[in-house]
C-alpha cells in the first residue's frame, strides 16, 4: 500500500470503531444509501417449481457464494424466500460469527436465498462500491459485535442497516471500486500460485519420503 498517498485532512467519524476518515467524506447509516430485502419468492410459487437454494453455509467472507443447491420448492426449507439481483450483497443475520457475507454475481442472481440473510441493494450509492463497503472488515466485525445471543448470535436486518459506514463521493466510490477489483484479483492470483507451489512441495516431500524408505534412492552419500 506504500504506493498510495494519504488524504490531506481527516476528521473524527464519530464512530469509535471507524475512527478518523477523510475530511470531505460522509458517515451515514447503511439504510441511508441502501434498501434491504426488496424481493421475495412469490407466495404463489408451486411445490414443483425448481429453485437454486443458497443457505448460510454456502457463503463465505473470503470465498463468496460457493454453491447453490437445486431442489423442488416443496423440498426447500421454509426459510427459502429471499431473492437478490446481480450487485446486491447478502449478509447473514444469524450465526453472524460465520461471516457469511458476499456480493451476488450473475451466476447466483436467479437463486433463492435463506431468510437468514439480509439482502442489501445500492440506492444512493454506486453499485460496485456496495460490495466493498460491506466486505470492509470493520463492518463485518460491527455486525458480529451488535448481534445478540451467545449460542446463536443474530441481528435484525433493521438493526444491521442502522450501523454506520463511511461514504466517499460518487467519483471516489468508482475509483475505489475499480482499484479494489484490480488489486484483489492480482492478490488472489498470487495466492493461487502460492497454493500451487505448496501443493507441489507437499507432493515432492511425500515422494522423497517414499523413495527414501523404499530404497529407491541411496542416501548413504557413497
Amino acid at each position: 500500500m506504500s504506493q498510495y498517498k494519504t488524504y490531506h485532512a481527516y476528521k473524527d467519524s464519530g464512530v469509535e470503531w471507524i475512527g478518523q476518515v477523510p475530511e470531505h467524506w460522509e458517515v451515514k447509516p447503511i439504510c441511508r444509501v441502501t434498501s434491504v430485502n426488496d424481493d421475495a419468492l412469490s407466495d404463489s410459487t408451486t411445490g414443483t417449481t425448481r429453485i437454486s437454494y443458497v443457505d448460510i453455509s454456502s457463503v463465505g467472507y473470503l470465498e463468496g457464494i460457493k454453491q447453490a443447491t437445486e431442489m423442488a420448492f416443496a423440498d426447500a426449507p421454509s426459510r427459502a424466500r429471499r431473492k437478490a439481483s446481480t450487485g446486491d450483497v447478502v449478509v447473514s443475520t444469524v450465526r453472524t460469527y460465520l461471516k457469511a457475507v458476499a456480493a451476488v454475481t450473475d451466476e447466483y442472481a436467479d437463486s433463492v436465498f435463506s431468510t437468514g440473510f439480509a439482502v442489501l441493494r445500492a440506492r444512493k450509492l454506486e453499485q460496485p462500491f456496495l460490495k466493498w463497503m460491506i466486505l470492509n472488515e470493520l463492518i463485518v466485525q460491527a455486525i458480529e459485535a451488535h448481534s445478540e445471543g451467545l449460542s446463536y448470535p443474530a441481528i435484525n436486518a433493521s438493526a444491521l442497516v442502522k450501523l454506520k459506514s463511511v461514504i466517499p463521493s460518487p467519483d471516489e466510490q468508482a475509483i475505489i471500486s475499480a482499484t479494489l477489483d484490480r488489486e484483489t484479483a492480482r492478490i488472489d492470483a498470487l495466492i493461487g500460485k502460492a497454493e500451487q507451489s505448496i501443493t507441489l512441495l507437499k507432493e515432492r516431500r511425500a515422494a522423497f519420503i517414499t523413495a527414501a524408505v523404499t530404497g529407491q534412492i541411496d542416501l548413504r552419500g557413497e
